[in-house]
């Protein structure tokens, strides 16, 4: 069965297009294996994060697990917030941690840091007897007064 001019010239083009997206794919498996296998010229992560992260023990879970997978070494400067979104700021941090969305937005939508993730926020428990000595209920911010709802 012969094909007519117009499905050959459709071979041929679909043809041509077919070479060009398989040299693509193929150029771009080569790069991706190529960053893959080269090793990162600078391999130590500044993480700039506030002493409550690393007082917490998340870091000390989570460091070692990226660590191992990525063979980066993190090197940690628990500052303050402003400490740690200023050094980021100035460049002297690869990685802001901090917890603190109205500081970092602004830093966010001026181009200073880039993917901001939500990952954690605080909880403050006020532990004591029902009868309350201390009257913590009566404080600003407490449940009392319009603050979070106390623990079941």
């Amino acid at each position: 069965m012969e094909l007519s001019a117009r499905n050959r010239l459709a071979g041929v083009v679909m043809s041509v297009k077919l070479r060009a997206w398989l040299a693509v794919a193929i150029f771009m498996w080569g790069v991706s294996a190529l960053l893959w296998a080269v090793e990162p010229v600078n391999q130590t992560v500044i993480l700039a994060t506030t002493t409550s992260t690393r007082d917490s023990g998340l870091l000390d879970v989570l460091l070692p697990v990226f660590e191992k997978k990525t063979g980066y070494v993190v090197k940690t400067i628990a500052v303050g917030t402003g400490q740690s979104l200023a050094m980021g700021k100035r460049g002297d941090a690869d990685i802001v941690m901090t917890h603190a969305p109205e500081a970092e937005k602004p830093l966010v939508d001026e181009g200073w840091l880039t993917h901001r993730v939500q990952f954690m926020h605080n909880n403050y428990v006020i532990v004591g007897p029902e009868t309350d000595p201390a009257q913590a209920a009566r404080a600003k911010g407490s449940p009392g007064q319009g603050g979070s709802r106390p623990a079941p």
